[in-house]
């Protein structure tokens, strides 16, 4: 007979595998103390990082901070001992930039021939893994110097309680602010910013060219009456007005400062600079300065701020921009580089043009080698002979070569620049404008070490042998 296996017992009621909870609980506490490390980790890591990043962002700091040091010791008269006299006469931009370049690089740029020469044994400023990325010193001299638009002898007046002043015909302007105000027009009338002129602003109000100018005069000057531009661009004292009244009435809550820029950041506060117009605005001016200067160093100006000099004081080029003033025209065939333009508006372009690769030629060492460490216009004088007759100079590259060659460059002939050299007889009138030894330099230095970068912008100042940081940025 076949044997019949018994039943299995039932199990009782509440009954747990001992062994299944604890295998249970130990993988549970495992991911529980898995999820704990790997939060521990994370907050390790990071606090790590940042570390290395506070670590870095020092040394980059320290790096950009060197660059200005070195700068300062650059420009400083009294380091450079007996020699201090010369640097009078010396090229400061071009000197203190290959000084910087050992400094940075640990080699020599010779600039205007493209030379680089690495100093065997020298390494340069630096720390390991970091690097100085750009360093750069120019004049700020080369921009429109809204210091000019304040005149000394009428701050004089005012402050001496003279206000007799805004009574007298012709006693709203100096020399400083008439030629400030013509290099400012020239820049507004640009037809990329037509938009601003054209519609309102945010505080709802239309500003015009004249608007600008005026309301950036009222902010420096220190009397209490609203300055105004005719129709022939002079300047008259407005009758009645009030320079507070009339900013709240344009949305200004606050009060004009009545004296000079502290920093490039002030022109946000002048009515009508909307943030396109204080874009071109902070590419092109200086709130820097003496009061009443307003002269450009021509030895670093750009092209297109020479051709507003050229324009300033040719009654062809004020009658030019006065009728097409923010136009644009089509030409047709132009020359490269000035088609929708005006074609008298477009000679100053070129004139300029030209008078910058003049300088260029005064600024090559093989030509003339006393360049690499003097500025190619030692003086307004030789800047006006190079307006007078720019040809003269870019024939010295090639002295043999036919001069309508040279000229079909620029799209012109010999027949047409001779006939052109007539519009700046009167070049003379430009050397009030004119700086060839600025004391002003801008420097920007940038550093990185790891992932950080810092960049360092600095306003210096040669003063009386010292060297003063006027403005300093850390971004």
């Amino acid at each position: 007979m076949k044997a019949v296996a018994p039943p299995p017992r039932p199990r009782r009621a509440g009954r747990s595998n001992p062994a299944g909870v604890a295998l249970l609980m130990v993988i549970t506490s495992i991911a529980i103390l898995a999820i704990i490390v790997v939060e521990f980790a994370n907050a390790a890591r990071t606090h790590l990082d940042q570390g290395l990043n506070l670590r870095d962002e020092a040394r980059a700091t320290a790096l950009a901070d060197t660059a200005l040091v070195m700068t300062r010791a650059c420009l400083d008269k009294e380091i450079w001992g007996p020699a201090g006299a010369f640097t009078a006469k010396l090229d400061m931009e071009r000197v203190c930039n290959i000084v910087l370049g050992i400094f940075a690089r640990g080699r020599v740029d010779v600039p205007g021939v493209g030379l680089s020469m690495e100093l065997p044994g020298v390494q340069g400023i630096g720390i390991e893994k970091g690097e100085i990325e750009e360093i750069k010193l120019v004049s700020e001299g080369s921009a429109i110097g809204l210091a000019g638009l304040r005149c000394p002898s009428l701050a004089a007046a005012v402050v001496a309680g003279d206000t007799s002043v805004a009574q007298q015909p012709g006693q709203a302007t100096c020399p400083s602010r008439t030629m400030t105000a013509n290099l400012l027009r020239n820049l507004l009338c640009d037809g990329a910013l037509n938009d601003v002129f054209e519609k309102e602003h945010d505080d709802g109000h239309r500003y015009t060219r004249e608007d600008i100018i005026t309301n950036l005069v009222d902010w420096v000057d220190p009397d209490d009456n609203k300055i105004a531009l005719t129709t022939t661009w002079q300047f008259e004292y407005g009758i009645g007005e009030n320079e507070d009244a009339y900013w709240k009435s344009h949305g200004a809550d606050y009060k004009v400062k009545d004296m000079g820029f502290d920093s490039i950041e002030e022109l946000r506060l002048i009515p009508g600079v909307n943030d396109q117009l204080y874009d071109v605005l902070v590419r092109n001016v200086s709130v820097f300065g003496a009061a009443g200067s307003g002269k450009i160093d021509v030895n670093q100006a750009s092209e297109s701020l020479i051709a507003k000099l050229l324009r300033s004081v040719s009654p062809l080029g004020t009658a030019v921009e006065g009728a097409t003033c923010g136009q644009k025209q089509d030409l047709g065939i132009a020359p490269q580089g000035f088609e929708n333009r005006d074609p008298m508006d477009a000679l100053f372009d070129i004139w300029a043009r030209m008078v910058v690769q003049a300088r260029e030629v005064l600024r090559h060492p093989l030509l003339h080698p006393e360049s690499l460490v003097a500025p190619p216009f030692r003086n307004p004088n030789k800047f006006i002979d190079v307006v007078k007759d720019p040809l003269k100079y870019l024939m010295e590259l090639s002295p043999n070569a036919d001069a309508n060659i040279m000229l079909a460059v620029y799209g012109i002939n010999e027949t047409q620049y001779r006939s052109l050299q007539g519009f700046f007889a009167n070049a003379q009138q430009l050397k009030p404008m004119l700086d060839t030894k600025s004391q002003l330099y801008r420097l920007q230095a940038q550093a990185t070490v790891g992932n950080i970068t810092r960049r360092v912008t600095a306003i210096l100042k040669r003063d009386t042998g010292k060297v003063r940081t006027l403005y300093y940025r850390e971004e």
